[in-house]
């Protein structure tokens, strides 16, 4: 599991770190902070997860 800053998830996305906190806020993805409480840290296999594309249905008409 490795954990890295939002700036640098953000770039690896390519998304911004105000994308990753907003899916933090709403539950999408877990920040981490660390001692000293400003720094935050998140897990890239969260945002992998949350990334995925889930097949559905389309209408057949």
């Amino acid at each position: 599991m490795s954990y890295v800053s939002l700036e640098d998830a953000a770039i690896y996305f390519g998304v911004t770190a105000r994308t990753l906190r907003n899916w933090g806020s709403a539950g999408r993805i877990t920040l981490y902070r660390l001692p000293g409480g400003r720094t935050l840290r998140v897990r890239l296999d969260e945002i992998e997860s949350a990334l995925k594309v889930v097949p559905t249905v389309g209408n057949a008409s």
